[in-house]
């Protein structure tokens, strides 16, 4: 059994206001570990080389909805239980180990979770409209610290949480307002960023790299993509080969190339890598008919399907 001091890696919480959720959850999550990989598929966990092999699998002994993340010391959830978030490593077989509590009245966990080969983070709303974020880095020698950002908002529904590079983004709707934040290890950045996606459009995905997001929307029957910088420029084309009713799994995979998953309108699941600028740099073709869940641990996109299928890709 894998004895893990999970305190010892959770170092820092930011917090913000919550917005207006519409990304459906996806059947897999997965997470990076210090030497590989680990999936959730419904309550099964296969945690796997950098190769995307199996090395070992087990139950979640747990039936709540968890985000999945890894972290130095393994495969790693949060959860709610009753006004409280919980936050532990797994043993060896899928039991939570020494769970630490966070927050004071939580509500519900947030949109998606930072796992890459530098953070974690994982999110939830409290209460009173704000959303925290707990957060620790993939090393344990080095440290975070709190930082606490004021916003300027309205009654807000909604948060998502991303890898962004080394630091973390954060995404919420106010009212009719998306907004985007990015925060370092030791502080989120005074400016808020507005993301030009209308509030009739349903948001179907995002992700980011360092200092910019993509984010996957469905206007009617296309999927439209745009990529905001932290500045606020912005770039908007057209997802023409998505199928219809496809959601969009995005990572930030390496410098300042986004990962994306998507059916294609032959449902077929395509995988592409494109730059910033939204040239399509890489693709890869399966025969599956699930969105999977992308992780990038800085050299390999790991490609994990419900149908307990993984694939690491090197681009």
């Amino acid at each position: 059994m894998r004895k893990v001091m999970l305190l010892g890696l959770v170092v820092g919480l930011w917090w913000m206001w919550r917005g207006d959720g519409e990304t459906v959850a996806p059947r897999v999550q997965a997470g990076v570990l210090r030497n590989g990989f680990t999936v959730l598929v419904d309550r099964r966990i296969h945690e796997l080389d950098q190769d995307a092999r199996t090395e070992h699998q087990m139950s979640l002994q747990l039936a709540d909805e968890v985000r999945f993340v890894g972290t130095s010391a393994g495969s790693t959830v949060g959860w709610t239980d009753g006004k409280k978030l919980k936050l532990a490593a797994l043993d060896d077989r899928g039991n939570p180990d020494e769970p630490s509590t966070w927050g004071k009245k939580v509500t519900q966990l947030c949109e998606g979770a930072a796992s890459n080969e530098h953070r974690f983070g994982i999110g939830w709303l409290e209460s009173d409209g704000r959303v925290w974020i707990v957060h620790g880095p993939m090393r344990s020698t080095e440290l975070a610290t709190s930082e606490e950002l004021e916003l300027e908002t309205v009654k807000t529904t909604w948060c998502g949480v991303a890898s962004a590079g080394q630091d973390l983004a954060l995404v919420w709707r106010d009212g009719k307002k998306l907004s985007l934040n990015f925060c370092t290890p030791k502080a989120c950045s005074s400016y808020v960023t507005k993301v030009p996606v209308p509030a009739e459009e349903p948001l179907v995905g995002f992700g980011c790299v360092r200092d910019a997001c993509l984010f996957a929307s469905r206007d009617r029957s296309q999927t439209v993509l745009r990529r905001v910088f932290e500045t606020g420029r912005s770039l908007k084309l057209v997802l023409t080969a998505a199928a219809d009713d496809t959601r969009v799994e995005i990572v930030g995979a390496g410098g300042r190339i986004f990962a994306l998953a998507y059916l294609d309108r032959d449902h077929r699941v395509a995988v592409e890598l494109r730059d910033t600028d939204g040239s399509l740099k890489q693709s890869w073709s399966f025969d599956e008919r699930d969105v999977p869940a992308l992780r990038w641990d800085g050299s390999r996109l790991l490609v994990a399907f419900a149908s307990e299928k993984f694939s690491a890709l090197q681009p």
